[in-house]
């Protein structure tokens, strides 16, 4: 029904999460790589920076900084 494949859907959905985790939490990348079910944090942080552009530590900066901005 997506039009996606099954892996497809859930790199999109860990990535959603990862994205609210960096964004809202003071958790490690380590921490949220396991939480989102990734074996490793190396393979975590290659997924997350192919698909957006950025690290997942580029990304927290991104969007603290943007958030800061809006007080």
């Amino acid at each position: 029904e997506t039009g996606k494949t099954f892996i497809a859907f859930v790199t999109d959905y860990r990535l959603e999460e990862a994205k609210i985790l960096l964004r809202d939490s003071d958790w490690t990348i380590n921490a949220i790589a396991g939480f989102l079910g990734y074996k490793t944090p190396s393979y975590f942080r290659k997924i997350f920076s192919e698909r957006l552009h950025m690290t997942p530590v580029q990304y927290r900066d991104y969007v603290r900084h943007e958030k800061a901005d809006d007080f």
